[in-house]
């Protein structure tokens, strides 16, 4: 399956919306700094690796908290196996907190109609 990336554009984005990025990541807000600094995802999770559920959760998690705190991000669907660090082919994978939203509903529905169908 697909790899959410989430990346900060802002190294200095508001306190108190990362404060609230560190209490959704449950990791230090030095680390959380450093990264948007960097250009590195504060998020990178395999949807469907694991709990689907709180994957899913914590992608919705933290872009309405960006959304809220109106913090500028770049979102990445990368394929399976790939990852962000170093990799050349990002820009063709770039995608909107919209496109998000739908991976995620359609995760669901598909998760919804495995268990009823």
């Amino acid at each position: 399956m697909s790899v959410i990336a989430i990346v900060l554009n802002e190294a200095s984005a508001s306190a108190k919306g990362l404060l609230e990025l560190h209490r959704i990541l449950g990791v230090s807000l030095q680390d959380i700094k450093e990264k948007a600094s960097s250009r590195e995802p504060i998020v990178e999770v395999e949807i469907f690796e694991g709990e689907y559920q709180a994957h899913a959760e914590l992608i919705r998690a933290v872009t309405i908290a960006l959304k809220k705190h109106n913090i500028s991000a770049n979102y990445y669907e990368i394929p399976y196996g790939e990852h962000y660090s170093g990799n050349s082919r990002l820009s063709t994978w770039r995608i909107d907190s919209d496109n998000v939203e739908g991976i995620l509903t359609a995760a669901d529905a598909e998760i919804e109609r495995q268990l009823n169908g």
